[in-house]
């Protein structure tokens, strides 16, 4: 929020981002890498989507994880 990047699930109906740090529902390294690629993100100073203005590059994140081997799967969708 405030112009930063806010990573977290869609509340119910609505396109307001509730966050969701340290989710106890989400599989451990979902949390994990969500500090990563905000750690990332930070860094490298990729400005995150803007829905209001259509403005930003980072426009949201799917992370998936494969339960057998704890690897997770990380899409970025760029707004173009």
């Amino acid at each position: 929020g405030k112009g930063g990047l806010e990573i977290g699930l869609f509340e119910k109906g609505s396109h307001r981002i509730l966050p969701v740090p340290h989710c106890f529902v989400h599989h451990p390294r979902i949390n994990e890498a969500v500090g990563f690629v905000r750690e990332a993100a930070r860094r490298t100073r990729v400005p995150p989507y803007d829905e209001r203005t259509g403005t930003g590059l980072l426009r949201y994140i799917q992370l998936a994880v494969q339960r057998h081997t704890g690897k997770v799967q990380l899409t970025l969708v760029w707004n173009e």
